[in-house]
């Protein structure tokens, strides 16, 4: 239980925008990128409570680049995230997610996830086709809504709202693609 504690603040700021059907925002298929540069590097770093007291336990950084993917021009962001050495003996993190995003529309075409979590190892690739609305993963085929999100590029289109036209308590509706197995599976605040 306890070794669950490190990933969970760095799951919750993933997961802490929620798909609502309140207020949808008029440009939700076609954002424009007015939030980050190419070349930008963030660093996150990642705490551990015990007994109240938070250790300084790892780190998360996320990188941006321009690239091509079939022909289109991206943004290839890259997330990383690992428990600091001292802390391996523990419970070793080292997480590696990727998403390619098209520059025109802010839309994922690609989203890799290569986690290795104290010994959990989990691979899954993923390509959106926009045409079909489809996911084709690693563990099939899925139908997704046409303006979908991956779990990284959710956080690099909310970077890109406009706040200023919201009031207090609306919500930002969005689709975000996750597939999660498990064989007992629980949810609940």
């Amino acid at each position: 239980m306890n070794k669950l504690k490190l990933i969970v603040p760095f799951a919750l700021a993933l997961f802490s925008f929620t798909a609502t059907n309140e207020r949808p925002q008029d440009n939700f298929c076609g954002t424009r990128n007015v939030s980050f540069n190419v070349g930008e590097e963030i660093s996150l770093t990642v705490y551990y409570a015990v007994a109240g007291i938070y250790v300084n336990a790892g780190t998360a950084t996320f990188t941006s680049t321009l690239e091509t993917l079939n022909n289109r021009s991206v943004y290839h962001i890259i997330g990383e995230g690992k428990t600091n050495s001292s802390y391996d003996w523990i419970y070793k993190v080292r997480d590696k997610y990727e998403t390619y995003i098209d520059t025109s529309t802010m839309q994922p075409l690609k989203f890799i996830r290569n986690v290795n979590e104290d010994g959990y190892k989990k691979y899954q690739n993923i390509t959106f086709n926009k045409t079909a609305s489809t996911a084709i993963t690693t563990d099939g085929v899925f139908k997704v809504p046409a303006c979908v999100q991956d779990v990284v590029s959710s956080m690099y289109y909310a970077r890109n709202v406009d706040f200023s036209q919201l009031r207090p308590d609306d919500k930002i509706p969005f689709s975000m693609f996750w597939i999660m197995k498990c064989t007992i599976c629980t949810s609940g605040i």
